[in-house]
């Protein structure tokens, strides 16, 4: 109920085109419910076209960069829960494991909420304190790698596989996967799924932006690691 109650409060409080409304809040004979408004959802094509996949992740993050100054962290972002409608309009939804900053103490240190396979590294290690808004970059990197490539970086479902996946370095790289996947594309999805949170872009509307620059044919902000920085890595 706890858990219930904040999630209504963090979708309540959110304000944006691209995330689903909260209507109303409350309870009835003990049953608590919300009403939100009804997404007549079309199905995501796997893997799906790659300036489709920049539209689509640019406004993803922008509906979290409206959430993160909140201090709402999604935490649970992969397909199913960004519904696409019959226009083709994105909506984010499901703010089910979302943390308001400020109510911490609702997720003890060391359990683990979220998807595994779209989980950071910080976030599968199940240490809350660490997880910030960049935990929400890196899933929605990871998003768009599997809607690219039709296929999830790391599929174990296990937490302890999972982890030692992660710690065995970088993902298969994209063009690796799909050779019609453009250079820049890459770049920027390998970057906001960065294993380190530093590495990864500062705010979602960074992301927003450079995926924007993507589909408009300007020069992106990324840049793929030099030979030092592997080499160091």
């Amino acid at each position: 109920m706890a858990r219930f109650s904040l999630e209504s409060q963090a979708a309540a409080r959110l304000h944006h085109s691209d995330i689903v409304p909260v209507y109303a809040v409350g309870h009835d004979h003990g049953v608590y419910y919300y009403i939100m408004q009804l997404i007549e959802q079309v199905p995501f094509r796997f893997p799906e076209e790659p300036n489709e996949v920049a539209r689509i992740g640019e406004c993803v993050a922008r509906a979290l960069h409206c959430a993160h100054p909140e201090g709402v962290i999604h935490r649970d972002i992969k397909p199913s829960n960004r519904i696409l409608d019959r226009q083709r309009k994105v909506w984010v939804a499901d703010f089910g494991l979302a943390r308001l900053q400020r109510e911490e103490h609702q997720t003890a240190s060391g359990s683990i909420v979220g998807t595994m396979r779209y989980m950071s590294s910080e976030q599968a290690c199940g240490s809350s304190r660490w997880v910030d808004h960049r935990a929400d970059i890196y899933a929605l990197g990871v998003s768009l790698y599997e809607m690219l490539t039709g296929r999830c970086p790391y599929d174990a479902f296990d937490r302890i596989l999972f982890l030692a996946e992660l710690e065995r370095g970088e993902p298969i790289g994209l063009r690796q996967l799909n050779g019609t996947i453009p250079v820049d594309l890459e770049t920027i999805v390998l970057k906001a799924m960065a294993s380190h949170p530093d590495d990864r872009y500062l705010t979602a509307e960074a992301l927003a932006e450079d995926l924007h620059r993507f589909v408009a044919g300007e020069v992106i902000q990324a840049r793929r690691p030099s030979w030092q920085d592997r080499l160091a890595k």
